[in-house]
This record gives structure tokens, C-alpha cells and sequence, in this order.
């Protein structure tokens, strides 16, 4: 995969979204870039992709974008194509985003199936202590035991730079605005964003049907492409 980079920014924080559980990392970072003063500042190019791009409001949406934030010195790198078959190249992408700006760690947002009664919880996979001690005061749980899926994966493994993952039960079946609710909610004290998450429910709707759409199409492009199926959750 290609990087390519517009700006020059150093030592931001990386934030991580890719379609998986519930599709809650990709609308959280979907509403991230849209309420935060965020500007596009880089895409990745494979001709590994899907021959496909969205097009939402006559725009045209990078099939992996990097978006930018100066005022919490912030990159946000995000996609609504499924990744299935290249996490690890979509992971080098990433790593050498991180390792270009000098980023200071990646923090990677996942769904994770239910595990609780209730089915609204959060846990943290962290590898700076300064991060899980930030978690923990909002009630967040260690992630003890479990099977980690998809780029987050990968970057735990590859990456030179401090990955800490936040989780949240949701259902894997369906796109789910209340946990990426959650998820907005709990980055919002981490980095103090001091960013409004009511409309998020109603807002998400519309990435919802727009995620939906993309992933269908992407699903439909590779199965012709490949003679297969294109299901993908982690």
C-alpha cells in the first residue's frame, strides 16, 4: 500500500477506525471527523481494494482517508471498506503513518460481542499505564482474556508505537449507534474534546445506511472480483 501525506505534523495521537463488530469503530470515527475541525491530510492507494469509492453530499470519500485535527493534534485514519485479507498491509500503512509524524502511540476502537447481561459495557486492552490508569477512573475493565480480530490485531503485533485498544459490547450483527455512543463518550474524557454526543443516536442513522451501503457494494465488488464470499467481523 501507498501513504500518502499533504502536511507535515509530528507527535500527534493516531485514532483507528475500520469496520468490524457492529461497525462502532467506523462510526465513531465517521462522527469524530465530522463534529471536530478535521481536515483531509493524506489517503492510502492498493490496487488490493475494491475498484469502488462512496460519494456522500457530490464529495468523493477516500477509500482509506487520513484526517486531521490541530487542535488536539489528532490524525484519524479511517475507511469504510472492509479490510478481510489485508490487515497486515493495512497495518504497515498505519505503522508508517505513525512512524513519518512521530506519533506519540495509536489508539484502536473495536466492538467486541456481548460478554454481560446488560451488553453496554467497555474494556481496555492498554499497553501505557498512563492510558489504563485514564480508562479505569471511567470504569472501563481490563480486558484479561479474549481473542483480539482485524487491524487491531495486526498493530499489536507491528507496530513501534504504544497501541492502546478500547472495546465495547456490541451486537455483531447489526450497525450500532449506542455503542459508538459509548465509545465517543469515553475518548471525550480521555483527550477532552468537550464534544456534544446527543446526536450521535440520530446522526448515526445516516452513517449507518451509508456504511451499510459501502459494505454491500464492497462485499458484492469482491465477490465478483474473486468468486467468493466477503463476510469479515473483528
Amino acid at each position: 500500500m501507498k501513504v500518502e501525506l499533504f502536511k507535515d505534523i509530528q507527535s500527534p495521537l493516531i485514532l483507528e477506525g475500520f469496520p468490524g463488530f457492529g461497525l462502532v469503530s467506523t462510526i465513531t470515527i465517521e462522527y469524530l471527523i465530522n463534529h471536530l475541525n478535521t481536515e483531509l491530510v493524506g489517503r492510502v492507494h492498493s490496487n488490493k481494494l475494491p475498484p469502488m469509492v462512496a460519494v456522500h453530499e457530490g464529495k468523493v470519500i477516500e477509500p482509506i482517508g487520513i484526517f486531521y485535527n490541530k487542535d488536539f493534534n489528532l490524525i484519524f485514519v479511517y475507511s469504510m471498506l472492509n479490510p478481510k485479507g489485508l490487515e497486515w498491509e493495512v497495518t504497515e500503512a498505519i505503522v508508517e503513518i505513525s512512524n513519518r509524524t512521530n506519533a506519540i502511540g495509536i489508539i484502536s476502537l473495536e466492538g467486541i460481542s456481548k460478554v454481560t447481561e446488560t451488553g453496554d459495557q467497555a474494556f481496555m486492552f492498554c499497553v501505557t499505564k498512563e492510558t489504563e490508569d485514564k480508562l479505569a477512573e471511567q470504569g472501563l475493565k481490563p480486558l484479561r482474556d479474549g481473542i483480539i480480530m482485524g487491524v487491531t490485531s495486526t498493530l499489536l503485533t507491528r507496530s513501534e508505537k504504544p497501541v492502546d485498544c478500547i472495546f465495547v459490547e456490541t451486537n455483531p450483527e447489526i450497525p450500532d449507534s449506542l455503542g459508538a455512543a459509548r465509545l465517543v463518550t469515553i475518548l471525550d474524557k480521555l483527550i477532552g474534546f468537550n464534544i456534544d454526543t446527543k446526536p450521535l443516536v440520530e446522526t448515526a442513522k445516516i452513517f449507518e445506511e451509508k456504511i451499510k451501503k459501502v459494505l454491500e457494494n464492497s462485499k458484492a465488488v469482491a465477490s465478483q472480483n474473486k468468486g467468493e464470499d466477503f463476510n469479515y467481523v473483528g
